[in-house]
């Protein structure tokens, strides 16, 4: 794992990312791909299994792939995520037996400045 001093550098070079991306966007715009995914009421909070897909508003570029890759994977129990720019979805790798928070993966999108649509677990 990494050191708390690693994590919260990390964590600051993603959000001055997004700040400064939220800014270029603002002056060019991005093209973000808009999506909408079924509710995920009925999943549980804690999630076990080998992860997750999530859908998620506002993925229209590199820089935005590599923000929620930052984002995903310093949530703990998280090994990988890859961005499908086309269909607005983020597919999530979870380290084997983990069980990971659906609301520290939701925090994690909506921090990072996108708009989580839904989630649906992995077989």
């Amino acid at each position: 794992m990494f050191s708390l001093n690693h994590r919260a550098a990390r964590l600051a070079a993603a959000a001055l990312s997004g700040f400064a991306l939220s800014a270029a966007l603002l002056a060019t715009g991005c093209g973000s791909t808009q999506t909408r995914a079924e509710l995920d009421q009925d999943l549980p909070e804690q999630i076990t299994g080998p992860g997750v897909v999530m859908s998620v508003e506002g993925l229209g570029c590199p820089m935005c792939a590599e923000s929620i890759y930052v984002l995903l994977t310093d949530v703990d129990g998280v090994t990988d995520s890859k961005v499908n720019l086309d269909s607005g979805t983020v597919d999530v790798t979870f380290a084997e037996g983990a069980t990971v928070s659906r609301r520290a993966l939701t925090r994690a999108v909506t921090n990072g400045g996108f708009s989580y649509r839904g989630m649906r677990i992995k077989e």
